[in-house]
């Protein structure tokens, strides 16, 4: 969307718009021109302008961490005992395909979100050491595999090749 097609839009989605970037939330400032009537991939367009010309004003969100210490104190904090530490494919239209760590609990069972790696901070952590696979997958894999060696529980990514692949169900506890 050029500058001039922005500057015909009413002040008060400009503003919206404006406000919603300032404060690093892409989707709803989309949403904001979309529910304008601005097409979809305009909309995008727009909005990754307006974070271009707001640049260092934009209260960017911290990214989730990809430390194992911060990894571990999490999985610490999940309720119920950790069985495992899972990974799966996820994806949106903002950041295309990632991956999330979780660890998976008995006692009472379920998933602990731990952290979601993207393309992005996968690629500056690694610094192009990744071959040809997707750096989530390759980052994923290194530290799901060192966090759970840490913890002492087994590390399962079911489809590390396969964007889409679904997380493990989490599976009742054995009875004795």
């Amino acid at each position: 969307m050029p500058d001039e097609v922005w500057g015909t839009l009413p002040a008060r989605v400009r503003e919206e718009t404006d406000r919603q970037v300032l404060r690093d939330a892409l989707m709803p400032a989309v949403l904001v021109l979309v529910r304008h009537g601005v097409p979809l991939y305009d909309a995008q367009l727009a909005v990754h302008a307006r974070y271009e010309r707001l640049g260092d004003r934009v209260t960017r969100r911290p990214e989730p961490p990809l430390d194992i210490e911060t990894l571990a104190v999490r999985a610490a904090e999940a309720s119920g005992q950790v069985m495992e530490i899972a990974a799966a494919w996820d994806g949106d239209t903002v950041h295309d395909w990632f991956v999330d760590l979780v660890a998976v609990t008995r006692d009472p069972p379920g998933r602990a979100p731990l952290t979601t790696i993207t393309w992005s901070a996968a690629e500056r952590r690694l610094g192009g050491d990744r071959g040809r696979r997707h750096p989530a997958a390759v980052l994923a894999e290194r530290l799901g595999g060192e966090l759970a060696a840490r913890i002492g529980v087994p590390f399962r990514f079911d489809s590390p090749d396969d964007p889409g692949g679904d997380l493990p169900a989490v599976q009742p506890p054995k009875t004795r």
